[in-house]
């Protein structure tokens, strides 16, 4: 094996034998992978789970929190990613225009990427933040049991057990009950730290800003989507006389909102403004269903048990107010 080979474990909480999925049999990095686990230099999250969730993790807190898409289709690829960034010390991605982002130009090499995740302070690039899903619209982030179409809160779990009350099968054991089973602390809402680009982009820190900061969208078609009420046909026209303006990570992360005005109406600016506020309304996804992201309106679920639980149906459990 060429030693430049770097081993990164993802979509590490996924219940179906992931590294610490609910079914794969391991309790850490570790037991896993033995004496080799000194060379685990970093995770990859998965859309069910975001950083906040991962920085509970003792065994993860020398190591990079990495986050990828799936590539089961062009619209996937990106919605969730990681930035490199120079580590010139001039150089912060928080104050950086969109024409600066733009414009920059740097040479870099595979050896770079892996100094980066293994955190080399005299490497060339470092990881400057990850962009994440809003982990409840992962299809495994909350337990259940879809064929019986019942949805399980954590403490329902606590309280009811992990059996199906209707077909009394195992449920799927989802990412949020995996994270509270295992995490050696506690991080509230209370104590993050945030920050704002100069767009008004949130972006989020732990609370000693000893870990890479991250940020939360929705894909530009699925925005597109809510607001054209549900129109694909409208919704990818405008999404394809976009991109051919600017990139989509552009128009969510860096185009001030007055330009994105200009650019895609006054709707679209107001949905992006929310969304970098951090104050979209999830229903979060369980056993293989993907949660329901509304920008506008709090969506609603089409689960009817008396054992699901009320509360599901709130804004998701990072938004800020």
């Amino acid at each position: 094996i060429d030693e430049k080979c770097l081993l990164i474990p993802a979509h590490i909480w996924t219940p179906w034998f992931a590294l610490f999925g609910s079914k794969s049999g391991f309790t850490s990095i570790k037991e896993c992978f033995g004496n080799l686990d000194k060379y685990i230099y970093g995770v990859e999250t998965g859309l069910s789970s975001d950083p906040i969730m991962n920085w509970q993790i003792a065994e993860l807190d020398n190591r990079s929190i990495l986050s990828s898409s799936d590539a089961h289709s062009g619209p996937k690829i990106g919605r969730e990613a990681t930035v490199f960034v120079p580590t010139m010390k001039q150089f912060n991605p928080l104050r950086q225009s969109s024409n600066e982002v733009n414009n920059l130009t740097i040479s870099f090499t595979y050896q770079d990427i892996v100094d980066a995740i293994k955190q080399n302070p005299n490497g060339k690039l470092k990881i400057g933040y990850t962009i994440e899903f809003f982990p409840e619209e992962g299809k495994y982030h909350w337990s259940g049991h879809r064929a019986c179409n019942i949805k399980y809160t954590p403490d329902d779990v606590v309280k009811n057990g992990k059996t199906c009350p209707v077909c009394h099968q195992t449920l799927t054991i989802g990412v949020e009950n995996q994270i509270r089973d295992r995490s050696t602390r506690i991080i509230t809402v209370d104590k993050l730290r945030l920050i704002k680009n100069s767009a008004g982009m949130t972006f989020v820190y732990d609370p000693e800003k000893k870990r890479r900061p991250f940020v939360s969208l929705v894909p530009l078609l699925e925005v597109l989507t809510e607001i054209n009420e549900g129109s694909a046909t409208k919704a990818l026209e405008k999404y394809n006389r976009l991109v051919n303006i600017a990139s989509e990570f552009d128009i969510l992360l860096r185009k001030p909102c007055a330009e994105i005005n200009t650019l895609g109406g006054e709707k679209l600016a107001q949905a992006i403004q929310i969304i970098r506020n951090r104050k979209v309304y999830i229903n979060p996804g369980y056993d293989g269903v993907f949660g329901t992201v509304k920008i506008f309106n709090e969506p609603v679920d089409s689960n009817k048990t008396e054992l699901t639980s009320v509360e599901e149906k709130q804004p998701t459990l990072f938004k800020l107010t």
